[in-house]
């Protein structure tokens, strides 16, 4: 792991790991394998609960909530092989692209015939939907949970879902760019080369004073991007194209998966509530990574769990300083704010 570079005198705790463990992913067969619930949770035939592919707050094995139901809803069973791609937080981008949709390269590389596959969470007109579409899963071969759900199938396939307790593989970060950037042949567009993402339009992470960021930003060439107004290929095509991006913590950062070799990323956090995910998947594609906290008090070795989502206050000085340290002078090109490519 390649330390992060900041401007705090002592390193935040979740920066400090000095190598990534990255355990071996596997593919579970399971005949006569239950789901059960809206999120999809797995249960073998002899009625055991499998946590690591049913993992659900508060993150406690025997407090999962399928222990407090007082009886199941009625059984429906399939004759057929059903692959399960279920997680409980398959709304949000990140957990989708890395919890959801990565783990089909191991359905792939497993070479079963899968008849249909269990998803949770997909809405018409989402990246859900595009993402399973542009895979080869469409509509037809998709079952979808509900809080009533209860499936038993002929064989359950069950693929390994090791992001949310390690953090971002290899290779799920090769398989992402695989299938988003490399067969879609994208071509780097110019005025993407420096962004910013705002998070003006979510409900949560803003960074309030994002108009004096603005004011430091424009003249160094920098686009204001909204990722929510793009489409995933859209996406991957605009961090492709970056050599320089600019963001508060959130899903949005997902697409550094798409960036080349020594892109520089600054990543925003508020002040209690650092994340090492995307630092991670710089390490991996070998980004330049920075990070600077919002005002506020903070403890360099804990995260509160509660201040997840607050917005968050830049000290300006402190962002000029950590520009400075990443080497980003004035472009030429000038600032062009977009909204589609």
């Amino acid at each position: 792991m390649t330390p992060p570079i900041g401007i705090d005198e002592q390193l935040h705790n979740v920066f400090r790991a000095e190598q990534f463990y990255s355990p071996p992913p596997y593919v579970a067969e399971i005949p006569n394998g239950r789901v059960w619930g809206e999120f999809g949770a797995v249960i073998t035939p002899d009625n055991k609960l499998l946590w690591d592919v049913s993992i659900f707050p508060p993150m406690i094995p025997s407090e999962h909530h399928i222990f407090r139901q007082p009886i199941l809803p009625p059984l429906q069973f399939t004759d057929e092989t059903v692959a399960v791609l279920t997680f409980c937080a398959s709304s949000m981008y990140y957990h989708w692209m890395f919890d959801v949709v990565s783990r089909l390269d191991l359905l792939n590389k497993c070479g079963m015939h899968i008849d249909r596959y269990i998803v949770n969470g997909v809405r018409p007109g989402t990246f859900q939907e595009e993402t399973l579409e542009r895979l080869g899963i469409p509509k037809e071969k998709r079952i979808h949970c509900s809080s009533t759900f209860h499936l038993q199938a002929k064989t359950l396939i069950v693929p390994a879902a090791p992001a949310i307790q390690w953090g971002p593989h290899n290779w799920q970060i090769q398989f992402l760019r695989e299938e988003f950037l490399m067969r879609s042949k994208l071509e780097p567009i110019f005025q993407y080369e420096r962004i910013y993402i705002s998070r003006s339009l979510a409900s949560n992470r803003r960074v309030k004073n994002e108009e004096q960021l603005y004011e430091i930003l424009r003249p160094l060439g920098f686009a204001f991007v909204h990722l929510e107004t793009f489409s995933v290929l859209q996406q991957a095509q605009i961090f492709s194209s970056a050599k320089i991006i600019v963001a508060p913590h959130g899903s949005g950062l997902t697409n550094l998966t798409f960036c080349q070799p020594g892109t520089k990323v600054i990543e925003l956090f508020s002040s209690n509530y650092p994340v090492y995910v995307f630092w991670l998947i710089c390490n991996h594609l070998k980004l330049d990574y920075y990070y600077l906290f919002g005002e506020g008090e903070r403890a360099p070795d804990k995260v509160d769990p509660e201040r997840g989502y607050d917005d968050m206050v830049i000290d300006i000085e402190k962002f000029a300083e950590i520009l400075k340290i990443a080497g980003i002078r004035t472009s030429s090109g000038g600032i062009k704010k977009l909204s589609s490519v």
